[in-house]
């Protein structure tokens, strides 16, 4: 099972994610349920660009992930918006952060599909380093079904 979880400032997330629970509502959740023995890691996505991915941001969440007893969080950095996301996203941007609109993003992404966060790539770095420095994978590994040889052991 996978909680998404975009930020450590549940002030921050009320903006962003209206109407979810809070960041540190779903961590809560995430530790009673690694405590009752069911795999759960932590989806960092989406990352909002100039908002969301700063090093403060993620490494407070990878930090708490830990604390809750994630073993897998699984970073990225980037978002795509579609055109008919586009309107609503700059809506949303200008009621919550008002000059980023215009200031930034635009300039930045245009009319693009994806909108990878200009720092990603070194959020992912540091990202992979300090997981693997706690102990937390930051990718899940594919498990595949059982063979039909494999299935008629159980016959």
């Amino acid at each position: 099972m996978s909680l998404t979880i975009t930020t450590a400032d549940d002030e921050l997330y009320k903006k962003v994610e209206p109407g979810v629970p809070p960041s540190r509502a779903r961590l809560r959740a995430m530790h009673r349920l690694i405590k009752a023995g069911i795999e759960t890691r932590v989806a960092l996505m989406l990352t909002l660009p100039f908002i969301e991915d700063s090093w403060e941001n993620v490494s407070a969440i990878i930090a708490e992930a830990h604390r809750c007893g994630a073993k897998v969080v699984i970073p990225w950095f980037e978002m795509s918006v579609s055109d008919w996301q586009r309107a609503y996203s700059y809506h949303r941007l200008d009621e919550s952060f008002p000059g980023l609109r215009r200031g930034r993003c635009e300039a930045a992404y245009r009319e693009d599909y994806m909108c990878p966060s200009l720092q990603a790539k070194d959020l992912y770095r540091c990202a992979q380093e300090l997981c693997a420095r706690l102990g937390i994978a930051t990718q899940v590994k594919l498990v595949l079904a059982p063979t039909a040889e494999e299935l008629r052991l159980f016959d």
